[in-house]
């Protein structure tokens, strides 16, 4: 990068002095100084998707350690600077509860046997239990259990459920 500058400074109605042999002086002259000068610096910024984070550049879009901004650290991957894992896909459900997904969610709230199916699926921890869970529901009470999680899945946390999400 490139400044520069240049000044000019004109001086009037100087007396002048001294002498000259055969030529007649003014008694009033003036004076014109032009002063220039350039400046050159030079910047070496990060690559595009990368900060500066501890006075290095770090590629915020897959470090795991400074996801999408400095400091914002990962329990798993980081992809596209979104945290991908267990934890930032249940933050993400959560928050989708009373935004993006909050119909589907509402939905299944007030009706008790959606309710009743999420209540016991939430409670399992193996797949027996969840097709316990489902045993003799209603279809209709599954799918409309399951928009919820299509929602969260296909819509609010497609990057940070990624890997919970198949």
């Amino acid at each position: 990068m490139f400044v520069e500058r240049q000044r000019v400074d004109l001086y009037k109605d100087l007396t002048t002095k001294g002498e000259l042999t055969g030529v007649t002086v003014q008694p009033v002259g003036h004076l014109r100084i032009v002063t220039s000068s350039t400046e050159f610096h030079a910047f070496k910024g990060c690559d595009p998707g990368e900060a500066v984070c501890d006075g290095s550049c770090v590629d915020v879009q897959s470090d795991p350690a400074n996801c999408g901004d400095c400091g914002k650290a990962c329990d798993g991957a980081c992809i596209g600077g979104s945290c991908n894992g267990i934890e930032a896909c249940n933050e993400c459900a959560e928050d989708s509860e009373t935004g993006v997904c909050k119909f589907q969610n509402d939905q299944c709230a007030f009706f008790p046997p959606c309710k009743a199916l999420e209540t016991c699926i939430e409670g399992c921890q193996t797949q027996q239990c969840i097709n316990m869970c489902a045993q003799g529901v209603d279809g209709g009470i599954i799918d409309m259990y399951n928009k919820q999680i299509d929602c969260v899945c296909q819509t609010a946390c497609v990057v940070e459920c990624s890997s919970q999400c198949t």
